[in-house]
């Protein structure tokens, strides 16, 4: 199959599409969310808020209440985590989008009853093309925090 002679048809190009046979690269749409998230937090992220709310539980000490200062921690980490998320978010939806030259592809989220099948999730979990992305991940986790520190030492 992979020796095709002829083109395939503008119909068949299509109908690949509506199934979300498209081509994509995962890569650009990690890297892409991997400058964006740094970028953001080297120029929105809200550090002094943090600050601002450790600064209270450490004066107010003498509190007994131990819910008073988990209910300002979480409060303050959701208002600095959420944007963030959001960013990171609305940046892989952007991306991916635009690789899908703005098309929605609706028999690509339908449901597969075959996806429940154990032997195949078996084999998707420890196949070869896993353990690939699984060293491709930790490649990029190390290039984020290269990046992340370089930011830091920047700003």
């Amino acid at each position: 199959m992979a020796n095709k002679t002829e083109k395939p048809t503008q119909k068949k190009l299509q109908d690949a599409s509506k199934k979300g046979q498209i081509l994509k690269s995962r890569d650009l749409t990690i890297s892409v969310i991997m400058l964006v998230g740094t970028l953001y937090l080297g120029y929105v992220f809200d550090v002094h808020h943090i600050m601002s709310i450790l600064e209270y539980i450490f004066d107010h000490n003498a509190k007994p209440d131990i819910w008073d200062y988990f209910k300002a921690m979480g409060v303050g980490w959701l208002k600095t985590i959420i944007p963030f998320l959001l960013v990171c978010m609305f940046t892989t939806i952007l991306v991916s989008w635009f690789q899908s030259k703005m098309q929605l592809a609706t028999e690509a989220v339908k449901f597969k009853f075959d996806s429940l099948n154990p032997v195949n999730g078996l084999k998707r979990i420890f196949g070869l093309k896993t353990v690939k992305e699984f060293v491709k991940a930790i490649l990029y986790i190390i290039l984020f925090f290269f990046f992340f520190a370089l930011a830091i030492k920047v700003f």
